[in-house]
């Protein structure tokens, strides 16, 4: 979505703007994850065809983990690349909230366990975001 808002307004493709919207978009994800995997089992029960319900509860568990490794991961190999400024690895700061949330989702049973597993997963695609962004801007000054 970063990517297309950027077309719309400037007119024309910037792969920065791909790199950006990159690690943001692999957090929004893992929050719709996590709403399906916390309703895996009244999913089931209705045949709804989520990921965890063709693939099973453990997948979307560790789905999430995967997606939220991609977006520290995106942003490493984005630096690298040279699409982002060096200073967007600040991110890895917020990585202990990442590592924490992938611990509980991955070892968790119960429904509640998961509806905290959302609040945590928004609670890491804020901080993120607003380290990510400042970390854009803060380039943009030096």
């Amino acid at each position: 979505m970063t990517w297309g808002s950027y077309y719309v307004q400037i007119h024309h493709w910037s792969w920065s703007a791909f790199a950006a919207s990159v690690p943001v978009g692999f957090l929004v994800t893992s929050i719709l994850n996590m709403n399906n995997v916390r309703d895996y089992q009244d999913d089931l029960a209705v045949n709804k065809k989520t990921l965890p319900v063709r693939f099973g509860l453990t997948f979307g568990q560790r789905f999430h983990a995967a997606l939220l490794l991609g977006s520290y991961l995106s942003t490493t190999i984005f630096v690298i690349a040279h699409l982002l400024p060096w200073t967007c690895l600040l991110v890895w700061l917020t990585f202990p909230l990442a590592f924490i949330n992938i611990r509980s989702v991955l070892y968790a049973t119960e429904r509640l366990a998961f509806i905290k597993g959302i609040k945590k997963t928004s609670q890491l695609h804020l901080v993120f975001g607003v380290v990510f962004a400042a970390s854009i801007l803060l380039a943009a000054l030096i």
